[in-house]
């Protein structure tokens, strides 16, 4: 997957055609692989967080407000309230924005009033 995500980046501009994404790009599972400082200073330095779950989006978060970064969240799909374990990257960030075609984020608006629902918006599975 973080080819995929990697030739994305590559088409949008995030990196060169020729550039290495070598410490610029991490799948969750080698994000939990890192140390805590290996974490913190791969937040610091990368531009590509592939296949990663709400408790490293999280992480994420915590590192760059720890250095000082303003951070944002954007949630992109309509989640059941079985699944609100999603919410907390959006809480516990600087913004958080939902693009939301769905009922609980309704719920989650009011968890938080820095994040801003966005309804009518077509989701792509």
């Amino acid at each position: 997957m973080q080819a995929t995500a990697a030739a994305i980046c590559r088409r949008i501009g995030i990196f060169s055609d020729t550039e290495s994404v070598e410490g610029k790009a991490f799948t969750g599972r080698e994000f939990d692989d890192l140390s805590e400082l290996e974490q913190a200073h791969a937040v610091k330095n990368a531009r590509l967080f592939a296949r990663v779950e709400p408790a490293h989006k999280s992480k994420i978060i915590s590192y760059l407000q720890a250095d000082g970064e303003i951070s944002a969240m954007v949630c992109l799909k309509s989640r059941s309230p079985h699944q609100m374990h999603e919410m907390q990257p959006l809480v516990i960030s600087d913004h958080g924005v939902c693009l939301s075609c769905g009922f609980p984020w309704l719920w989650c608006a009011k968890m938080s009033e820095r994040i801003k629902v966005l309804f009518g918006v077509k989701t792509f599975s």
